[in-house]
């Protein structure tokens, strides 16, 4: 499924991952495709911020969910 994740700034990443991919693995992404430190990343949805070890099916983030990024 596809994602994106929009940063403070209003930069729109566009990520293919499955539902139970954990919040961890998309920060990975994110660092691997914008050169952004996971230990420096947050992410949001829906305004709670999400926990590294859940997944997102385990927050009801489907397809065309987006996320945001918080430094």
């Amino acid at each position: 499924m596809r994602i994106s994740v929009r940063t403070f700034a209003g930069k729109e990443i566009s990520l293919e991952v499955q539902p139970g991919a954990t919040i961890r693995s998309i920060k990975e992404k994110i660092q691997d495709k914008e050169d952004i430190r996971i230990d420096l990343q947050r992410l949001l949805f829906v305004n709670e911020q999400l926990e590294n070890n859940r997944s997102l099916f385990s927050y009801e983030i489907g397809e065309e969910s987006v996320l945001h990024l918080v430094l």
